[in-house]
């Protein structure tokens, strides 16, 4: 008597197939994931410090402003950061035209950290005479 062997059925789909990966898909994946969300993390590590830094340059006076309708960049809202709507930076020179270089440094670092904002210029001097000496300016993208 001859045996005959099964023919092998063909593989059917089933739901569960395409959740199959291996160790290695799953550990690239998780890297790609944490590379992700650290960049995001340090980015608004980044912007809250440059807030600070400017806050405690102006004696705790308020830098930036929050408006309810301004979205954070990205996916930054997603970690809960807000957006902000207007940021000013402490400069040294006298008046708008005469920025030192340390200035358009520090103006340029807080157009890269706030994207959705305005940033502006403070400048504050307090005189001899007890009297405060200020201006405040937007500076607009193309002086950078």
């Amino acid at each position: 008597m001859v045996m005959l062997e099964p023919i092998p059925s063909p593989r059917r789909w089933s739901p569960r197939s395409w959740l199959t990966f291996s160790l290695r898909t799953m550990f690239v994946v998780v890297t790609v994931m944490a590379i992700f969300i650290a960049y995001h993390v340090n980015w608004i590590r980044q912007r809250h410090r440059l807030i600070v830094e400017e806050d405690l340059k102006r004696d705790g006076h308020v830098s930036w402003s929050g408006v309810p309708g301004v979205r954070a960049p990205g996916v930054l809202w997603l970690f809960g950061e807000n957006g902000v709507n207007t940021t000013f930076v402490m400069v040294e020179g006298e008046d708008i035209d005469h920025l030192t270089t340390s200035d358009m440094g520090r103006v340029k670092k807080a157009r890269q950290l706030f994207p959705e904002a305005i940033i502006g210029a403070i400048y504050i001097r307090i005189r001899e005479d007890g009297s405060m000496y200020y201006w405040k300016a937007v500076i607009p993208p193309d002086r950078e």
